[in-house]
């Protein structure tokens, strides 16, 4: 099922099932993000069983695995029902260009084309808005760095004990406080309540090794080979396990992206998607000899449209290690 995610809210979503008035569980699931719904559903006499979503779900472009249970209390019965739930933001909603259910159908199928055409150009993230997990070690630095556009750190697990959460006052459980730094490159820490200027480190500090003194003991105990070493305090350290929950994306739509997405509805309507008129090097008419750019079928179709989407595409790449 897709879902709209557009006003009003809540939103109400209808599956059917085997019998009428009869109850069963309803669960949705959306692993590793910890947004579940559990609860038993009664359906109605036309064997429909109804479940309001708001919130979260409301709030966030995301996939779900929608299963129904025959069993009343838990999910301990045979399944029912299966579907994929996709909740999207459509680009443009179609009832701001035309009305009747029969119009407003077509145009949606024309918004979902022109959305999937922009998002294999800009990637497959797009202009959604989600709420994304980064897991990572600390480098021994005052930043966590980002690859994705963020807005808003709402949990933070350290070494697998949460100690922030948007949620509840104050959000940190501990001393420290989390944010997206101005330019929604990095995240940073710190200490709550601290007005004082702190210099953040943008790199790793240089860890120097103590000579042996009289009054010094550089070795452990046991004399093996620890050794102490001099090093500035950093927010991030080395070794530490983070666990990131924060909102990333698009939390609107681009004014310009609305405007191309309408144009591309048009040329898609109007069957105008003529990349032979922008493709061709060589042209000879007797017998019609046509020589193609490679290129032909890179972009939308509509230069205008390619030119608009230029700036929110990126070469940009997460590494891995090879």
């Amino acid at each position: 099922m897709i879902v709209k995610r557009v006003p009003p809210y809540p939103i109400n979503i209808q599956y059917t099932v085997p019998l009428p008035n009869t109850d069963y569980y309803f669960t949705i699931e959306n692993s590793p993000i910890t947004i579940e719904a559990g609860l038993k559903l009664t359906s109605n006499s036309n064997s429909k069983v109804t479940y309001t979503l708001d919130e979260d779900f409301v709030k966030y472009d995301a996939d779900y695995s929608v299963l129904i249970y025959n069993s009343p209390n838990d999910a301990t019965g045979d399944v029912v029902v299966q579907d994929v739930l996709n909740i999207v933001r459509p680009y443009v909603d179609v009832r701001d260009l035309v009305t009747g259910a029969p119009a407003i159908a077509e145009y949606e199928g024309y918004e979902r084309l022109a959305r999937t055409i922009i998002n294999s150009i800009v990637g497959p993230q797009g202009f959604l808005f989600e709420k994304s997990i980064l897991e990572v070690v600390g480098q021994g630095t005052d930043y966590l760095p980002l690859w994705s556009l963020a807005y808003k750190v709402l949990q933070v697990y350290e070494n697998s004990e949460l100690v922030y959460d948007s949620t509840q006052n104050p959000p940190n459980l501990g001393e420290y406080v989390y944010g997206i730094t101005q330019d929604r490159s990095a995240i940073y820490k710190d200490l709550a309540g601290d007005a004082s200027a702190y210099n953040r480190a943008e790199k790793k500090p240089l860890q120097y090794r103590n000579s042996v003194s009289d009054s010094f003991n550089a070795y452990s105990a046991l004399d093996t080979p620890t050794f102490s070493a001099s090093n500035t305090g950093v927010m991030f350290p080395d070794g530490v396990d983070y666990v990131i929950v924060y909102e990333t994306g698009y939390k609107v739509i681009p004014n310009d992206i609305r405007d191309a997405t309408i144009t591309l509805m048009e040329d898609i309507r109007c069957n105008k998607l003529e990349y032979y008129k922008r493709s061709i090097d060589q042209y000879q008419t007797d017998q019609f000899t046509i020589k193609w750019d490679p290129r032909h079928l890179d972009g939308t179709g509509n230069l205008l449209v390619d030119k608009a989407l230029e700036k929110y595409i990126t070469d940009l790449r997460k590494p891995w290690v090879i």
